[in-house]
């Protein structure tokens, strides 16, 4: 199973405010897995899912990647998201 996934069907089983916890603890105490992985799967289609830290660093990828987060994780700040993402990649 992929992590992303098992994170999405949570969304199912859980109460909206213990789901939103979830992603949003998983956004401040952990890797950025789930922003980027999502990510991922907006511009990558099967069987080429799999985003490399070449692409990820290319301005036009990293504009996208500001719209992708903030449509769906508008909570949290964009440049801050970015960051982090720039410190695990380098």
């Amino acid at each position: 199973m992929i992590a992303f996934d098992i994170v999405r069907d949570f969304k199912r089983v859980l109460k909206k405010e213990q789901y939103e916890k979830l992603v949003s603890n998983s956004l401040f105490y952990a890797p950025l897995y789930l922003p980027v992985y999502g990510f991922m799967t907006e511009i990558k289609s099967w069987p080429m899912k799999i985003l490399t830290v070449m692409e990820l660093e290319d301005p036009s990828n990293l504009r996208a990647f500001q719209d992708y987060a903030i449509k769906y994780y508008p909570d949290r700040p964009v440049g801050e998201l970015l960051e982090r993402i720039l410190i695990y990649i380098r």
